[in-house]
Formats: C-alpha cells, structure tokens, sequence
C-alpha cells in the first residue's frame, strides 16, 4: 500500500450540505471530528471525482475532466458496438471507486467558533483510502468550517484545502475506471464471438470409428 503526502492547495470547492440530526435542535453545529462532518468531507471530495468523470461531461477547464476525456479518447476507432458497452462498464466501475473509498480525519484542531455565525473553524489531516486500487492519500493542515444553516438540523461543511486530495484521488479513479471499461470490452467480445465451426476435411473422434 502506498500513501501519499500532499501539500494544502487553494482552490475553493462547492460545499457539501449533509442532513444531521442535531441533538435536541441545539442551534451549534456539530464538532470538527464528527462522523457525519467526515461523511461530508467524503461526499465533497467523491462529488468532485464522480463529476469530472462523467461521460458527457463538457470538459471546460477542469484539468481532472480533461484528463478522463482524453483516456476515453483511446476508445474512439472502436466498432459501434464496443463503444455502446462503455456506458454499462463505466457506471459500476466509477461505483465500486468512490462508494469503496473511505475519509478519515487524524490531527483535528478547532481554531475558533463563531457563535454569532454558528460556524466551527476546523483544521485536520484528511487520508482518503481507496479500497479498489488500494491506494491512501494524506492531505495534511486541510482547514474546513462547520455552520450550521437556517433550517433546523442541516449544517454545510465547506473547504478551501482539498483540491490537491481531489486531484490525486481522481487520476486514481481515472486509472482504475479506464483499465475495468478495457477488461469489460474484452471479456464481452470474447463471449460474443462465436465458435467456429470444425473445418470441412476434420472429423470428431465419433466419425473414425473403430
């Protein structure tokens, strides 16, 4: 297994919104490390890769859906009939990626709480395993804040520092998708194409006789 070590990037990604159910409505958010924050942690950086690999995605300036575009691209001189496969090889491989892959946090410092925000100023370590490659990757001092909205027990958690996680995590997925739609493709020509008849001139044991 190997992990990875990267360092805080500055992109900000959209924010996760997770429902939770606040204990007795209590207007506070929940802490840095609880297990539905980490569960929203897991949701923006699995989001991000998801949407960039999706196969009619425009491909705009996002670098990690540039990417998978361009392996699709190796898929292209395929006869019609392989490339209708890809959809149905592609959905439960990108499945198997990002349900398989887990987030946990190490290193969790609260720098403050804004009572008057109902916002939780967080900092952890995020390692992200992934179970179909078997691959870890440890994104260190990643600062999020925990707030809670105006509807009753909702909170968004949102992070400036997970870009490089989501990156590394992507070209992972990006490998591991594109290698199962190949095996996919070949083992589906394999079962379709028939088997051969026997050559004119050749005969089964049955036919010599004695």
């Amino acid at each position: 297994m190997n992990t990875h070590y990267l360092r805080r990037a500055s992109m900000l990604l959209p924010a996760a919104i997770a429902c939770f159910a606040l204990a007795g409505c209590a207007p506070k958010p929940p802490a840095c490390d609880d297990a539905a924050v980490v569960q929203s942690i897991h949701q923006l950086v699995m989001g991000q890769v998801a949407d960039a690999m999706k196969l009619e995605k425009s491909v705009g300036r996002n670098e990690l859906a540039r990417g998978f575009q361009d392996h699709l691209s190796l898929f292209i001189f395929l006869h019609s009939s392989d490339r209708e496969r890809i959809p149905g090889l592609h959905k439960p491989a990108l499945a198997r990626y990002t349900e398989g892959a887990s987030i946990s946090l190490s290193a969790v410092a609260t720098d403050g709480y804004d009572s008057q925000a109902r916002r939780h100023q967080c900092k952890a370590t995020v390692k992200l395993k992934s179970q179909a490659t078997g691959q870890t990757f440890e994104a260190r001092g990643v600062p999020y804040t925990v707030q809670a909205t105006a509807k009753a027990g909702e909170f968004m958690v949102e992070s400036s520092g997970l870009e490089g996680l989501v990156t590394v995590a992507g070209k992972d997925a990006i490998d591991y998708v594109v290698a199962a739609i190949a095996k996919g493709l070949t083992a589906q020509r394999q079962a379709s194409t028939p088997t051969k008849p026997p050559a004119d001139g050749a005969r089964s044991d049955e036919d010599h006789g004695d």
